[in-house]
């Protein structure tokens, strides 16, 4: 939860955090339902979301580089963190 105020309190615009701006799984209906997320699905939510934050903040800033710095971490470890999420998910 923490990780999620952070980002948005990066990624939006303005000095309210609305509704809109929360990921699909916290609209009042999901909240609502506890069984809307999974086990099975909370990891692919997770990084579903965090794939999408990451790429637009390279967007709005221009490089990886920079999103690295608002985000308070290395540009490699950005990096590395992409390529975990880009990766295919090996089944054991």
């Amino acid at each position: 939860m923490e990780n999620l105020i952070k980002r948005l309190v990066t990624m939006t615009e303005g000095d309210i955090i609305e509704e809109k701006h929360l990921p699909s799984i916290f609209s009042r209906g999901d909240i609502l339902r506890t069984d809307s997320i999974k086990k099975e699905n909370y990891k692919e939510i997770i990084n579903t979301f965090e794939l999408k934050t990451i790429n637009e903040l390279i967007k709005k800033y221009g490089s990886q580089r920079k999103a690295a710095k608002v985000m308070g971490i290395s540009q490699s470890t950005l990096s590395r963190k992409l390529k975990n999420l880009l990766s295919p998910i090996i089944v054991h």
